[in-house]
């Protein structure tokens, strides 16, 4: 018999934990792009205030996905570019990263459930 309960949420993201288990299992960053969003001015009125949220895409998983906190599992909100680059780089990923604004309609699109792999798992589920 199958499991009983509530079905599993759709994948909308990873936590960093997460994303370092697939990339023990082998798995790799094929892509990242991040989403930029301009808030209020830090100190003057020339200095924009933004907010970067990561999308990564993993190879063996469909569309790109946010990287999310360890709390709630909420997407992780980055205040500095240079703190995001530096845990991209942690991750092993060496590739570009595009900037896009967050109303920018050419931005890749982000996976929505298509898979509900975990890490662990052996093949992706559907």
């Amino acid at each position: 018999m199958g499991k009983v309960g509530r079905p599993r949420k759709p994948r909308t993201g990873f936590e960093k934990a997460e994303v370092y288990a697939f990339l023990a299992e082998g798995e790799r960053i094929a892509g990242a792009y991040v989403v930029a969003r301009a808030g209020k001015p830090r100190s003057s009125a020339y200095t924009p205030l933004f907010d970067f949220w990561l999308f990564i895409n993993l190879t063996g998983l469909r569309g790109y996905y946010a990287l999310l906190g360890a709390v709630g599992g909420e997407q992780r909100v980055f205040r500095s570019f240079d703190r995001l680059h530096r845990i991209l780089r942690e991750m092993g990923y060496l590739g570009p990263v595009c900037v896009y604004h967050e109303d920018d309609p050419r931005r890749p699109a982000v996976a929505r459930g298509a898979t509900r792999r975990r890490p662990g798992d052996k093949v992706a589920a559907e």
